[in-house]
């Protein structure tokens, strides 16, 4: 009787299960997209930090647009034109250099998340894009804080 047979199997499976407390089937990691798009986003939030980083690398202190910013700071500290521009062009390029790494951390956490592995690492991107600015009115943040709050949310199914 081969249906006997595979009755009595099942049913021994289940008294060894009961035994210990631990049981010998584990239930199967349930993937969705999240985690997919949640990667694209911090990806796409990265590529327009960079983006963002070199326009603010390399404006020009001396542009006309930026005299009230210059004559703000000849006033407040006390610096001549030339001083001024200096430290303006300094600021720029701090500036600059600090979204550039923040878009690293970035494009680094999105692509982790798509490998569905190091969850800390796909956290820790999202987290630092979101103090990222991007070219246009901080559309890299609003991406970076989709793309975490899709990470977040399916955080058990990383590796």
């Amino acid at each position: 009787m081969k249906t006997e047979k595979n009755i009595d199997d099942i049913s021994s499976i289940e008294n060894q299960s009961q035994g210990d407390g631990y049981d010998t089937f584990s239930r199967p990691i349930v993937t969705t997209n999240r985690l997919m798009i949640g990667g694209v986003f911090l990806i796409l939030a990265g590529i327009l930090a960079i983006s963002g980083g070199a326009l603010i690398f390399t404006l020009n202190a001396s542009d006309p647009s930026l005299v009230t910013t210059i004559q703000t700071l000849e006033q407040m500290g006390g610096l001549t034109h030339q001083q001024a521009l200096e430290q303006a062009q300094a600021g720029f390029a701090i500036c600059g250099v600090t979204e550039f790494i923040l878009a690293i951390f970035t494009i680094l956490g999105g692509i982790v998340a798509l490998k569905r592995k190091m969850k800390t690492i796909a956290l820790i991107g999202g987290i630092l894009g979101v103090f990222s600015i991007g070219p246009i009115f901080f559309i890299s943040s609003i991406l970076s804080l989709v793309g975490l709050i899709f990470i977040v949310t399916s955080k058990n199914e990383f590796q």
